[in-house]
C-alpha cells in the first residue's frame, strides 16, 4: 500500500515506532528472526514503557492505515489494540 509514508512494510513500520519512541537498539535486533518480522513481547513491554498518550495517536493513526492490508501479524495486532485499550484511542480500523 502506497500512503504518506511510501510503501510499508511491517519491519518498517517497526523500525518507524521504536525509532519514535526512542527505544533500544536491543529491541530491533531482538525482533528480527532468521530475516523475518518478529515482535518480542519483551519489545512490546519496552515501547509501551516509553510510549505516551499523543505519541500513541500517531502511531495508531499509523498503524490504522496498513493494518488491514500489511499488519497481519498477531504481535502488531496486539500492539494496536494495546495502544487503544491504554489510551482510549482508536483509529478506523479498532473494531475490525
Amino acid at each position: 500500500m502506497n500512503g504518506p509514508y511510501g510503501l510499508v512494510k511491517e519491519r518498517d513500520l517497526f523500525e518507524w515506532l521504536v525509532d519514535k519512541v526512542s527505544a533500544p537498539q536491543d529491541a530491533v535486533e531482538d525482533a528480527k528472526v532468521d530475516n523475518e518480522f518478529s515482535y518480542p513481547d519483551i519489545a512490546l513491554a519496552t515501547l509501551f514503557d516509553t510510549i505516551n498518550a499523543p505519541l500513541a495517536r500517531e502511531v495508531v493513526d499509523v498503524v490504522d492505515r496498513f493494518i488491514t492490508d500489511q499488519i497481519r501479524g498477531e504481535l502488531w495486532v496486539r500492539f494496536y489494540y494495546e495502544a487503544v485499550d491504554r489510551f482510549g484511542i482508536a483509529g478506523d480500523n479498532a473494531s475490525t
